[in-house]
């Protein structure tokens, strides 16, 4: 977690001098690595920041980033603000990376926080297969990983299998 907040501090400082709306993007770095540090209040007050500056970047940086911003509103029991907020998304026609894998984490998060934990564990079951059909293995953990937090137990074969594709502690941890 430092490094990620000491990344964010410098791309911060270093960012403060782009033109137009790219300085803005130290802000929502910044509120990136709050959020992966579980700092949600000072995340959510970070997107909501960069929320107002990209606003007319709708289907380019403001996209990215409000994907995490409602990820972060779900984490935080404002579903409904979340679900607005990816509904919104939903209805935009982006025509690069979808980003299927985030949107689908911020959805479970949206539905486990009504009460539909099942209904979250298969919206990241069907993600982390459509990563793992990708070869997008990391994604896939991280999918599997909110699953099994939801308490689904089902993926440790899977996993298992991960740790020997997947750089990094996380696989190990969650298999």
């Amino acid at each position: 977690f430092r490094s990620h907040q000491q990344v964010a501090e410098r791309v911060c400082r270093e960012a403060v001098d782009l033109p137009g709306a790219a300085h803005s993007l130290g802000t929502a770095i910044a509120a990136r690595a709050a959020l992966a540090g579980g700092r949600l209040d000072t995340a959510a007050e970070l997107f909501d920041q960069v929320a107002v500056v990209l606003a007319g970047h709708a289907t380019g940086w403001g996209f990215r980033y409000n994907v995490a911003r409602a990820t972060t509103a779900a984490m935080r029991g404002a579903t409904d603000e979340a679900a607005e907020i990816l509904d919104r998304l939903d209805s935009l026609e982006r025509p690069f990376r979808s980003l299927d894998y985030e949107r689908s984490v911020s959805r479970a998060w949206v539905s486990a926080g009504q009460g539909a934990v099942q209904e979250a564990t298969g919206i990241l079951r069907d993600a982390a297969a459509r990563a793992a059909a990708k070869g997008q293995y990391a994604a896939e953990v991280l999918c599997l990983q909110t699953a099994v937090q939801f308490g689904d137990r089902m993926h440790a074969d899977r996993l298992t299998e991960l740790t020997g594709i997947v750089d990094g502690p996380r696989v190990g941890l969650v298999a």
